[in-house]
């Protein structure tokens, strides 16, 4: 926020946040492990902590809120803040068309980040993003309170 006011813009009028959490990287049995805070959280504690910055921050999106394997974390999240925030499915979905067709039915996520290179062929990756588009999973979420003037 400081850097955001630091450089001249208001937050959440000109500029937002868009995080990726990563979680995976940090998620051991089910616990997430914050090394800098040296404190770990189970899925509720993260997912407080992540509304937490939704309600206080200018927050658009958020990739990977939970580990790859949390989809009850991810179904929670997405229940809680999906409809002002951008949730963001990448390690989740990997990609992979059955993948998405799951997160849309079981709304884990908002969206998903489509790369070739986790497909593995282009065919692969095309129908990924078919079954994204068909889903309502494709469209950048653009929250009321962003301003598109940038």
């Amino acid at each position: 926020m400081r850097a955001i006011e630091q450089a001249g813009y208001t937050p959440g009028d000109e500029v937002s946040i868009a995080l990726d959490v990563a979680a995976s990287e940090f998620c051991k049995n089910g616990h997430y492990r914050l090394g800098l805070e040296q404190r770990e959280l189970d899925r509720d504690g993260l997912g407080e902590m992540l509304v937490n910055w939704v309600d206080r921050y200018p927050i658009l999106s958020i990739e990977d809120p939970f580990a790859e394997d949390d989809k009850e974390g991810f179904r929670l999240f997405t229940a809680a803040v999906g409809s002002h925030v951008q949730i963001v499915g990448d390690d989740l979905l990997v990609t992979n068309a059955a993948r998405v067709e799951e997160a849309a039915r079981n709304k884990l996520a908002t969206c998903v980040l489509i790369k070739p290179n986790q497909a593995g062929t282009v065919t692969e990756t095309y129908t990924a993003l078919e079954a994204a588009q068909r889903l309502g999973l494709e469209r950048l979420f653009q929250p009321a309170r962003a301003n598109p003037k940038m």
